[in-house]
């Protein structure tokens, strides 16, 4: 499967979640028997809290979505489904948001306001948990292009945990000018050793010091392109 339409899925199912979070914000509108339009937006301010806290996870979760997803290169089965588990926590956060802020409003104590905050809690822990297996997908096999070695693999997982994230800079996930800056200076070693190895497979001129020298050169620059990996 091209890697674009799991981008256009993704992409369509995060703006329809985030313009039905606004859908919640009602007020009873104009009336004899209603309050005045100051009033109503003072007494539903459960509702815009929860959609300002929704509308901001949804939105930090689509930034961090479309950086993995950017460094995949591999499209299989496996991954479709992750993703579609990721999506249907995504959906269902309008439907918790209006919940805990409906019963946000008419109480802040009762039992049922508490049963809505731990649904609101439970929805956004399955669509962190949702991430995170795509995120531990990407840690195996050759799916990246720029793949996590195996020794940084729990270190990854626990900036990913801590809310640090793998983001393109990191030292487990080298951006794209470092990844040049690296390649270009690994280049210029290569040419370098290659011209010592010249050097000390000369004629002889210069004695046996000069040989020694180019041998310590090479070693040194040898140990300098394995630093570069």
């Amino acid at each position: 499967m091209d890697r674009s339409r799991l981008e256009a899925f993704s992409d369509g199912v995060f703006a329809v979640a985030i313009t039905l979070l606004a859908l919640n914000l009602t007020v009873a509108g104009p009336g004899l028997h209603h309050p005045k339009l100051i009033d109503q937006l003072g007494s539903h301010w459960p509702s815009f809290v929860a959609y300002l806290i929704s509308f901001f996870y949804i939105g930090i979760i689509w930034v961090n979505h479309h950086v993995l997803i950017k460094s995949i290169k591999v499209v299989d089965r496996m991954l479709l489904f992750l993703n579609l588990v990721l999506l249907l926590f995504v959906v269902l956060i309008p439907f918790a948001t209006g919940l805990v802020a409906e019963y946000l409003y008419h109480s802040l104590n009762d039992v049922d306001t508490r049963v809505a905050m731990a649904l609101y809690s439970a929805v956004f822990l399955g669509m962190s948990v949702g991430f995170s297996a795509i995120f531990e997908w990407t840690l195996h096999g050759e799916r990246v292009y720029q793949p996590v070695p195996r020794e940084k693999h729990w270190a990854a997982r626990v900036r990913f945990v801590g809310g640090g994230g793998v983001r393109p800079g990191d030292p487990c996930f080298p951006s794209q000018r470092h990844r040049r800056v690296r390649d270009h200076r690994r280049g210029r070693l290569v040419l370098h050793r290659r011209a010592h190895l010249h050097e000390l497979r000369g004629d002889g001129h210069g004695g046996v010091a000069r040989r020694r020298r180019a041998v310590n050169q090479m070693t040194q620059l040898g140990s300098q392109v394995n630093s570069c990996h």
